[in-house]
């Protein structure tokens, strides 16, 4: 069976060169898109001797963005790794076909989940369907269990259930997927400015309590096809710096990225990695 034709839209981290070497490996024709303020050189010397495409597009020019998806013939779509949503009001001049996408974006534009709810709409308009970055490469998705050397203990259990109804909670207002607990008590939501943020401005209070824990989940109206949580070996290591005990997100709705790297290093940092079976 000939496997489809994907297009990869790749933004920072290293989702998209995982989903690469996948393609790679299955054969799988792929097209790989970035903008101009997020050049990806290392993808692009990836498949530079492979019969693979690889544009660097300007991120308000649409028109040449889906001539490239209609040269391809492109079947699959698949956002992977971080994108930075431009100001408004510092976006150079757009193209037509930008202008149209726009204004279906600008009522949701401070709204993460609807904003992607109408990307995918879009492009799917234009005979594109959207896939997961699981779909590609299944083993990117958290395991079961506690993964790690140090375990939680039943106090921690107990602050991981309390953490994932606050985040459930706060993934309904669409405002961010992760919080802080410290025993019963939530401490801190995250915001769009993400979970390395969080940590950064709390990290006095985590270090007075030292019995905190970062729990990640899936907004409970969240297309699980684009912008699952993610944890990774970056999130692994500010968890150390910070002085959290443990990170804790749902098994088979988070990605765990750099697992082997990520791994080690909550063992030798002291802090436990755990997927919530739901």
């Amino acid at each position: 069976m000939t496997a489809p034709k994907t297009a990869i839209i790749a933004g920072t981290g290293s989702l998209p060169m995982i989903l690469v070497q996948r393609c790679l490996e299955q054969r799988r024709p792929t097209l790989l898109l970035t903008f101009d303020d997020q050049d990806r050189p290392d993808l692009a010397k990836l498949v530079a001797d492979q019969p693979h495409a690889y544009s660097c597009l300007s991120i308000c020019k649409l028109t040449p963005f889906l001539e490239a998806l209609k040269a391809f013939s492109a079947e699959e779509l698949v956002f992977a790794g971080g994108i930075q949503r431009p100001s408004l009001w510092r976006l150079p001049s757009i193209d037509r076909a930008g202008w149209k996408l726009l204004q279906q974006l600008w009522r949701v534009w401070q709204s993460d989940n609807s904003l992607l709810t109408t990307l995918i709409a879009f492009f799917e308009q234009q005979g594109v369907q959207i896939v997961g970055a699981h779909s590609i490469a299944p083993e990117i998705l958290l395991p079961a269990g506690n993964l790690t050397r140090w375990q939680p203990d039943p106090t921690a259990l107990h602050s991981i259930k309390i953490g994932l109804d606050a985040a459930h909670a706060h993934g309904l207002k669409d405002k961010g997927q992760a919080v802080l607990v410290s025993g019963n008590t939530v401490i801190a939501y995250e915001d769009q400015r993400g979970t390395d943020a969080m940590l950064r401005r709390y990290k006095k209070q985590i270090q007075a309590r030292r019995d905190v824990i970062l729990v990640k989940a899936c907004k409970p109206q969240q297309d699980v096809r684009v912008d699952l949580p993610s944890i990774g070996l970056k999130t692994v290591n500010r968890a150390i710096e910070t002085g959290l005990i443990g990170i804790a997100a749902e098994a088979g709705h988070s990605c765990f990225l750099d697992a082997a790297a990520a791994l080690q290093a909550a063992d030798a940092g002291g802090i436990f990695i755990y997927g919530v079976q739901m």
